[in-house]
């Protein structure tokens, strides 16, 4: 029979014991749905003895919290670790695992031996890249970003397309792109080019066209044709080709016009 000061002394081992049993036992539970909810028990010797949760795992260690080493197993003895946070968050049922020169490791494992950022390698994996070429394709430090994180976009890059050469940032203003639009992009792990001339917006700007044998993307055209991209919208929404829609020269008034004469 535990002695009164019994629970005092080992008050952090005791919460993380009574949270396990909370999670898997109460329906009113705010994390029951992904815990008793999705299967997950407490086994009969801890259920209801913390005494015998005590000698089996130990006092819990400062900084760390109660762990199961597989998400889909128990909290039982061989299924349970105390883990600091760093521990966990590479021990979830969403973390992103990567295979490379044929060793599987967490993707935070990577951004630690590589030291790139974490969110660039994740989506370039995401976007379909092969991990060779997600993890050897350099990216370009701009300077510290947001919350001290490394920005990397090319800003200061040269692009050249269609056999015309301009700065970055003259592209942007050309095809009016916000700078922290191109910046996520880059971040996302998206190519130069790619990132300024994207859109997800089906018939964008920054789709390509063909006209006359010839195909660009649709703002290299709006601006040679000299239109706007609203007009050449409405233009297709009224029943024009895609021809008609960029090359009809634009009705203009009579000298002299007035309305009602």
């Amino acid at each position: 029979m535990p002695t009164p000061g019994f629970y005092t002394k080992f008050h952090r081992t005791y919460v993380s014991w009574y949270g396990a049993k909370y999670r898997c036992l109460n329906k009113k539970a705010r994390k029951w749905k992904n815990y008793g909810g999705r299967g997950i028990e407490i086994c009969e010797r801890w259920k209801n003895d913390f005494a015998a949760f005590l000698a089996d795992m130990g006092e819990r260690p400062p900084g760390t919290s109660l762990d199961r080493i597989d998400n889909d197993g128990d909290y039982e003895p061989g299924n349970c670790r105390w883990a600091t946070c760093k521990q966990q968050q590479r021990n979830k049922r969403n973390t992103k695992w990567i295979e490379y020169n044929g060793v599987v490791k967490d993707a935070a494992s990577w951004v630690d031996e590589f030291g790139m950022n974490g969110r660039i390698l994740v989506n370039r994996v995401r976007n379909g890249w092969d991990a060779e070429v997600a993890f050897e394709t350099p990216v370009s430090p701009v300077g510290p970003g947001r919350r001290g994180r490394p920005s990397f976009s090319g800003l200061n890059d040269s692009l050249t397309k269609n056999g015309i050469t301009k700065p970055v940032r003259k592209w942007l203003e050309e095809l009016d792109i916000p700078i922290h639009q191109f910046v996520m992009r880059r971040q996302r792990g998206r190519s130069i080019e790619d990132a300024v001339f994207f859109t997800k917006k089906k018939g964008g700007r920054g789709n390509k066209v063909t006209v006359r044998g010839l195909t660009k993307y649709l703002q290299e055209w709006l601006n040679e044709a000299g239109i706007t991209y609203g007009l050449y919208k409405f233009r297709l929404d009224v029943g024009f080709s895609v021809e008609e829609a960029l090359f009809k020269k634009k009705w203009k008034k009579r000298p002299g016009y007035a309305k009602g004469e």
